[in-house]
């Protein structure tokens, strides 16, 4: 007869943790379902960040030179070792990624490899045009710039017209070189004008201490 109840006992526990299961993986599905964005996920936020960096994106007539669009600043210094919120307000439109850049359209190496994108308006660049995504990748033909430190394998592509914020973790103190992948210059490969700068616009460096 214990034989029997410790049976149907442990039948029973397993039912529970079956339920239990299906339960949390339909929630999980439901939740990575929403928005039907391209790479959408499901991702909790970091409240607490160590440091903060703002970055803006203004246009070529933003700076009086046409086709000079440029990060502002483009040169800052954080913390070692620390977690950082860098908020991105791009007022920029998009530059279609060229054949076989796909890999700059995906976030990578931010805390969660996910950004979260608030559309804005050029008036009202703290309000918002509508609801914050979050993403894991953006359409190659909607990124607008790319912020991208090959050292420290981090690249977020910039969607236009929004305000972006992600999360890093710095590493070692040092001096890293960042820029844009997105060749958002005036000649015909892109590469040239503000993406051919040797300083500021479109490049800069992150030191760490």
């Amino acid at each position: 007869m214990t034989r029997v109840l410790v049976s149907i006992s442990s039948v029973l526990s397993l039912i529970v943790l079956s339920l239990i299961y299906n339960s949390i993986t339909s929630s999980a599905a439901s939740m990575a379902g929403m928005g039907g964005m391209t790479g959408m996920s499901a991702v909790a936020s970091v409240t607490a960040p160590d440091a903060r960096l703002d970055l803006t994106v203004v246009t070529g007539d933003m700076t009086g030179h046409s086709e000079y669009p440029a990060f502002i600043p483009s040169d800052f210094t954080l913390p070692a070792n620390s977690t950082v919120l860098i908020t991105v307000t791009n007022f920029d439109d998009a530059t279609v990624l060229p054949k076989g850049s796909g890999q700059y359209a995906r976030v990578s190496g931010t805390l969660d490899d996910a950004a979260r994108i608030t559309p804005i308006k050029a008036g009202d660049p703290n309000g918002s045009a509508g609801p914050t995504r979050v993403v894991t990748a953006l359409d190659p033909t909607n990124v607008s710039h790319t912020f991208t430190i090959p050292a420290l394998g981090i690249n977020v592509p910039i969607a236009p017209h929004a305000r972006e914020t992600f999360v890093i973790r710095t590493g070692a103190p040092g001096h890293y070189f960042w820029r844009c992948f997105d060749p958002c210059g005036a000649d015909p490969m892109g590469w040239g004008t503000a993406m051919g700068a040797k300083s500021g616009f479109m490049q800069g460096t992150l030191t760490v201490q």
